[in-house]
C-alpha cells in the first residue's frame, strides 16, 4: 500500500480480500461451482460441505418424488430441469465440478456427456 505497486497473477478462486496492514490482496474472478445431479439422500451432505468450502452449489433433480425437504437447502440453487439442460444453461468452466449421484443413466449419462463436451476440462466425479 505504501508504494502503490501492484501485480496481476492468475487465480483459481474468486471473492477473497485480505489485508495485513501492509499488503492488500484482492482476488477477482469466477468462484468455484458444483453441480450435483440427483436429489436423493446424498445431495444434502455434499451440498452442505461444498457450501462451507465456498462453492456455488446447484442441485438438479427433475423427479418430483425427490423434492421433499428442498426448502431446507440453505445456500443451494435447486433446479427441476433435466440435468443435461442444466449443464448447458450454467456454462461449465474450469472452476466447475459435476457430481452425479442419481444412479439413473437417463439422468446421469446425458448430463455427463454434455459436461465432457465443455471446452474447458472441469473436474468430473461420478459416484455409482
Amino acid at each position: 500500500m505504501n508504494t502503490g505497486a501492484m501485480c496481476l497473477e492468475p487465480a483459481w478462486e474468486g471473492g477473497h480480500v485480505t489485508f495485513d496492514g501492509v499488503t492488500l490482496i484482492t482476488t477477482h474472478g469466477p468462484g468455484l461451482r458444483l453441480l450435483i445431479i440427483g436429489g436423493g439422500q446424498l445431495w444434502r451432505y455434499l451440498a452442505s460441505m461444498a457450501v462451507m468450502l465456498g462453492y456455488q452449489v446447484t442441485v438438479c433433480e427433475p423427479r418430483s418424488e425427490y423434492h421433499e425437504g428442498w426448502n431446507e437447502a440453505s445456500g443451494v440453487t435447486l433446479s427441476t430441469l433435466m440435468p443435461d439442460d442444466v449443464v448447458l444453461a450454467i456454462n461449465l468452466d474450469r472452476n466447475s465440478a459435476v457430481v452425479a449421484v442419481t444412479h439413473d443413466p437417463k439422468l446421469d449419462d446425458l448430463a455427463l456427456m454434455e459436461a465432457l463436451r465443455t471446452p474447458d476440462r472441469m473436474r468430473l466425479m461420478v459416484a455409482r
